[in-house]
């Protein structure tokens, strides 16, 4: 058996109450966040392995899976052992164990948002998310403050994806003052989008 498919199996005889979906370790549930760990190959080959923490929200579009979040949010770092560190319970556990108290800061979409906002992250992608991680919480003032933020960011000179980030930010925010509940039905609708793309539908619990 290769080094990732050992540690896979390490981790789910380590932790029962989680799920191992392809390469990904989900720490637990979430119906707005994939979290826990994303288990590859490293490119060093067959026998290394990464383990690296993952927070990555499900009502932001995304094309794949991405780390923007944990590195706005100074996540724990990336871990990489060759074999046979690679299959070694203490060490993979170890690393586990170092991911989810960090992961269990963030509780709600608002928890994200404001550690975001409080951060000095000039990404794009982690103030889109906080825009609408806000958004759906209708806190609307703060949202203001993320778009605020985001605008600053795509200057003109910024690459084109900065701009498409901020131009779908400012659609949603001009739907969140309806009160029919539309911002929130397109937030609903990209995270069947993106959980259909990432072909994760039944993985993840449903809507509070």
């Amino acid at each position: 058996m290769k080094a990732a498919g050992q540690a896979k199996s390490i981790l789910s005889g380590a932790f029962p109450k989680t799920e191992l979906v392809r390469r990904l370790w989900l720490a637990r549930k979430d119906p707005w966040f994939l979290r826990g760990a994303y288990l590859e190959p490293s490119s060093y080959g067959d026998d290394s392995i990464v383990l690296s923490p993952l927070l990555m929200a499900l009502f932001v579009p995304a094309h794949s899976i991405n780390f923007a979040l944990p590195d706005a949010l100074g996540a724990p770092r990336q871990e990489a052992w060759p074999r046979p560190a690679a299959t070694n319970p203490e060490s993979l556990i170890a690393a586990a164990h170092r991911i989810l108290p960090w992961l269990e800061r963030y509780q709600t979409p608002h928890h994200v948002a404001g550690a975001v906002l409080a951060s000095p992250t000039v990404d794009p992608y982690s103030l889109e998310v906080a825009h609408a991680a806000l958004v759906l919480e209708q806190d609307l003032s703060a949202a203001r403050t993320a778009l605020d933020r985001l605008e600053t960011v795509a200057h003109t000179d910024a690459p084109p994806w900065t701009h498409e980030i901020l131009e779908r930010a400012r659609a949603l925010h001009a739907l969140a003052g309806d009160s029919s509940g539309v911002a929130r039905a397109q937030i609903i609708e990209r995270r069947s989008n993106l959980l259909r793309d990432l072909k994760l539908e039944r993985y993840l619990s449903e809507l509070p």
